[in-house]
């Protein structure tokens, strides 16, 4: 009966650490309700592109009513060749705004400021935890040193906190005005996000980004007539209904588990319970009461359900261990929080992150 009843128990918590990582917990970021992802769209036959243009970024931003900020990320390739050998990390090009906006301070030195987002400024660059820790050992001397970035000397101004990666496993930030401020409005290769001002809700900030979208058809019908535009919470874009969908059914399924795993052991008790007939009956002769006899089947099975507990919380654990160990490095987007999912659902929760296509990089 106990390990019946762990098993079941086992298996319904692995699953759950994978829902509470995914579905329940917030995203890490000061107020993620109030975040958005904003977008260019245009449906050709079903097919919907999507994206922000530079140029739309900057009208955007003087034209907004709902946003206090709009920022946005351009994927990159970027190798780092100073001393050591060169290696290739997935990074992306930023408006200086974009981590600010987050509320995730860096961990050593300073974000981004306006100074450093222009054309001609001097080249920086920001690095995640994980390449100051492998690649310049932790050095604390980082801040202002020179380096390398895809043959270009750029000075390091800060180091972001640990597993922060943003949007999903990037690794180095560099500058976006002086990379895509001479694009064409036509190059929409952003991924570009909002903040929501306070007493703003989503319907006001949809109405206006669409707003926005009409005033920059009429002002440049040659590259945005037909174009409109979209505003969805940052975690329904990063946990798309599909995955909800199959993440919550596979919870029902293992529920179900746990439901056959109390049938099996409830025939066992009653089994057990038509071999002790006799005793009953020598209970009641002897004056214990139908309530006093119940309270002790009551107090049986209680004590049944307290010893399967720890095991099945053991089970859990190498569960977890074991899909932990299932999944690739770089698999799983950095904010999910337990970074914990089997290969089976490998696929489904790497859906969770915004994935940057080839005509956005």
């Amino acid at each position: 009966m106990i390990l019946c009843l762990a098993l079941g128990i086992g298996i319904n918590a692995t699953l759950f650490s994978v829902i509470d990582a995914i579905l329940i917990q917030s995203l890490p970021f000061a107020e993620a309700d109030r975040l958005l992802v904003v977008n260019e769209t245009f449906d050709r036959g079903g097919v919907r592109d999507q994206g922000l243009s530079y140029q739309s970024l900057r009208d955007w931003k003087t034209m907004t009513t709902t946003l206090s900020s709009i920022t946005a990320i351009s994927g990159r390739s970027i190798t780092l060749s100073d001393g050591a050998e060169p290696e290739r990390y997935p990074g992306g090009a930023i408006t200086w705004d974009l981590f600010p906006m987050l509320g995730v301070p860096p961990a050593l030195g300073r974000h981004f400021n306006q100074e450093d987002d222009r054309t001609g400024a001097e080249p920086v660059v920001i690095l995640s935890d994980d390449v100051w820790r492998r690649r310049y050992n932790s050095d604390p001397s980082i801040i202002g040193r020179g380096v390398m970035l895809n043959g270009r000397p750029h000075t390091v101004i800060g180091v972001m906190p640990p597993k922060f990666s943003f949007p999903e496993n990037h690794k180095v930030w560099i500058p976006l005005t002086p990379l895509a401020e001479m694009n064409p409005r036509s190059n929409r290769d952003l991924f570009a996000f909002g903040r929501m001002k306070p007493g703003v809700d989503l319907t006001r900030a949809r109405a206006d980004v669409a707003s926005m979208a009409t005033t920059l058809a009429q002002r440049y019908p040659l590259t945005s007539e037909g174009w409109s535009a979209t505003a969805e919470p940052m975690s329904d874009e990063f946990i798309p209904d599909d995955v909800r969908l199959v993440l919550l059914t596979m919870m029902g399924a293992v529920t179900l588990v746990l439901l056959i795993a109390c049938a099996n052991v409830a025939n066992l008790m009653l089994a057990r319970a038509s071999g002790r007939q006799r005793e009953f009956s020598v209970r009641a002769a002897l004056g214990a009461g139908r309530a006093r006899m119940v309270r002790q089947l009551l107090t049986e099975c209680v004590l049944l359900g307290l010893a399967s507990a720890p095991l099945g919380i053991a089970i859990a654990y190498f569960g977890v261990w074991l899909l932990d160990g299932a999944v690739p490095p770089g698999d799983l987007p950095y904010y999910s929080s337990a970074r914990r999912c089997s290969s089976a659902v490998t696929s489904t929760c790497k859906a969770r992150a915004p994935v940057l296509t080839p005509r956005r990089c």
